[in-house]
C-alpha cells in the first residue's frame, strides 16, 4: 500500500478481482472501504476485465492496477484506479490511465494517484519513460498530467488524442 495525503493506493491482486468481480460486500471488506454502488467509474469498465484476467493468468503483475482509496471523515471509499501498461512492448515504457467516480472528481486526487504512482513506478521498475494518452477534449485529465509533471510530445494513437511523457 502507498499513502498520500488524501488516499491509500492499493495494488490490486487475484483475491480482489475475484471479490470484485463475485462479491462486493467481501470485496469492501478486503479493501477496507466502502465500495460505491456506481463503482467501477466508466472509463474503467470495458479494461476492468481485462486486468482482471491478466492478474489471474501473471499474478506478478499486481503492479499494473492500483486501487484508489478515499481516506474522509466518514470512512474510507473507493473512488478510482490508476493502470499501467507497455504499449509497445518495449522495457522501461509504460502508459498510465486513470480514473475516478464522478462524485470525487474535481478535488485534486486523480493529480494526487497519478503523481505518486508515476514516481513510485519509474524508481520500483526502472521505468525510463512513462506516457499518458488524453482526449484533447477532456479538459480535467490534460491538467490533471500537466500537474502531475507530463509534457506533450505530440499526436495520441487514437483520434482526438495527445501523447505525454513523463
Amino acid at each position: 500500500m502507498i499513502r498520500t495525503s488524501r488516499l491509500e493506493l492499493l495494488s490490486a491482486n487475484v483475491r480482489l478481482a475475484d471479490a470484485d468481480d463475485n462479491d462486493k460486500t467481501r470485496f469492501a471488506e478486503l479493501l477496507h472501504a466502502q465500495v460505491p454502488p456506481e463503482w467501477p467509474p466508466e472509463s474503467l469498465r470495458k479494461c476492468l476485465p481485462h486486468y482482471y484476467h491478466a492478474l489471474r493468468l501473471w499474478p506478478a503483475w499486481r503492479w499494473r492496477l492500483w486501487y484508489a482509496i478515499a481516506r474522509e471523515p466518514s470512512g474510507n471509499t473507493l473512488c478510482g484506479a490508476v493502470s499501467f501498461m507497455n504499449p509497445v512492448g518495449l522495457p522501461g515504457i509504460a502508459e498510465v490511465g486513470y480514473s475516478l467516480l464522478p462524485e470525487f472528481q474535481g478535488r485534486g486526487l486523480a493529480t494526487e494517484m497519478v503523481i505518486r504512482l508515476t514516481g513510485w513506478i519509474e524508481r520500483q521498475h526502472h521505468m525510463r519513460v512513462v506516457l499518458a494518452e488524453v482526449h484533447k477534449q477532456n479538459i480535467a485529465s490534460l491538467r490533471v498530467v500537466e500537474k502531475a509533471g507530463f509534457q506533450m510530445i505530440g499526436r495520441g494513437s487514437k483520434p482526438g488524442t495527445l501523447l505525454f511523457c513523463h
